[in-house]
């Protein structure tokens, strides 16, 4: 089961897992408030030209460099990866959602020398 859960690019839980963990904890806490901070690294066609240019190591470089961003912001939440470049953050701490957006914009921008998170 964790093989087809676990995205391997990034070794993130995948969608299939953030749709099960979801249906869980509403079953664990129904009536709870949990929040989804969706990141998405590339616009497709920034993503469609970094692959034509540059190979599939473009996209490799660019998850292998955000992936411990999106943890450090994330600290006990879990991240899951969505698609290529498509991650959520999933959280309990409702009062701080702009936080997080905000500290997930600053910290993916701020490394933005990096030659794929540009």
């Amino acid at each position: 089961h964790a093989l087809c859960r676990i995205d391997p690019s990034s070794g993130l839980p995948n969608r299939v897992q953030f749709g099960d963990d979801l249906a869980d904890l509403a079953r664990e806490y129904p009536g709870a408030i949990r929040l989804a901070v969706l990141v998405d690294l590339a616009a497709p066609d920034r993503l469609n030209e970094g692959l034509r240019a540059l190979g599939p190591k473009f996209l490799d470089d660019m998850i292998a460099q955000a992936v411990p961003l999106l943890r450090r912001v994330a600290g006990r939440d879990q991240v899951y990866q969505g698609a290529s470049t498509r991650f959520a953050l999933l959280t309990d701490r409702i009062a701080d959602g702009a936080r997080l957006a905000h500290a997930l914009e600053w910290q993916l921008s701020s490394n933005r020398e990096d030659a794929n998170l540009r």
